[in-house]
């Protein structure tokens, strides 16, 4: 990304692609995250979310790690393939704590991992940090 594009992206709004098969889980850091302002996407599944990450090219991806059709992992694989999405920090957010899955999340790019239940707060400070 050149310094005129890292600008650009500073003033404007920032653009958040939640993806995870529950629509509770998306209902609720959704709710969170457009309290601070900002712009908020939705997909159901990795595929999904690869789709419109490419579209849409949001700042960050909040991503589930176990998901139909394709997972956080095969999704991330794609997003840091794909030139204009390779840029995109990604936030693993799953249950799953086993450290096979901790190493593939960071071994796909992960730039942060958040373990549920999740706390608003911890949500909010790990975007802040991957929004910089």
């Amino acid at each position: 990304m050149s310094g005129a594009e890292e600008r650009e992206r500073l003033l404007r709004t920032p653009t958040i692609l939640l993806v995870d098969d529950s629509s509770l889980i998306r209902f609720l850091a959704e709710r969170i995250l457009i309290k601070e302002g900002w712009r908020v996407l939705q997909a159901g599944d990795g595929l999904e979310g690869y789709e419109i990450a490419r579209k849409e090219q949001p700042d960050l991806i909040i991503m589930d790690l176990e998901m139909p059709k394709w997972g956080g992992i095969r999704a991330a694989v794609n997003l840091k393939r794909t030139p204009i999405t390779r840029h995109i920090p990604i936030m693993f957010v799953t249950a799953n704590q086993e450290a096979r899955w901790r190493e593939a999340m960071k071994g796909v790019g992960a730039a942060a991992i958040l373990y549920k239940p999740f706390k608003g707060h911890d949500l909010l400070a790990t975007a802040y940090r991957l929004l910089r």
